[in-house]
């Protein structure tokens, strides 16, 4: 196992996740790339009235407050994983997080993910999905889920 990929979004769950992707690369010596993947809204709009279907793009301040964010996590990501020294990737992307991070296994020499659950469950879990099932249901990698 050469490479453990590790979507992060910040949340306890997802730095369990990372601890476990960390004892895993230290047991086999793998590289870990951990991603975060943010919404998009260089091109999105918000509505300026609910009646209407008129919007104004969302300022730069807020995208640049995102952006600082989303290299926060990754920072305090990465540390997390001092002691693999170098063996430690971050890649920010933005998209739907469950696509982007499928689309990154598919394209990747990726040989197993490890994502938090976040814990939904029950109804809400049947209603919505999360984005850990959308991962595991549609890569081939190994698909480690910790809650």
């Amino acid at each position: 196992m050469k490479k453990i990929l590790v979507p992060i979004d910040g949340s306890d769950c997802s730095n369990k996740a990372i601890d476990m992707a960390k004892e895993l690369a230290l047991l086999y010596k793998s590289r870990l790339v951990l991603l975060h993947v943010g919404t998009d809204f260089h091109y999105q709009f918000y509505p300026v009235s609910p009646f209407g279907a008129d919007g104004v793009p969302f300022p730069q301040e807020f995208i640049d407050k995102i952006e600082r964010v989303a290299h926060e996590i990754l920072e305090a990501g990465l540390a997390r994983c001092t002691d693999l020294g170098d063996k430690v990737d971050t890649i920010f992307l933005e998209g739907r997080p469950a696509e982007v991070i499928i689309d990154y296994v598919d394209t990747h020499d990726v040989d197993m993910v490890v994502i938090g659950s976040h814990g939904t469950s029950g109804f809400k879990r049947f209603l919505m999905g999360n984005v850990a099932n959308k991962v595991a249901l549609s890569v081939e990698k190994p698909v480690l889920i910790i809650k």
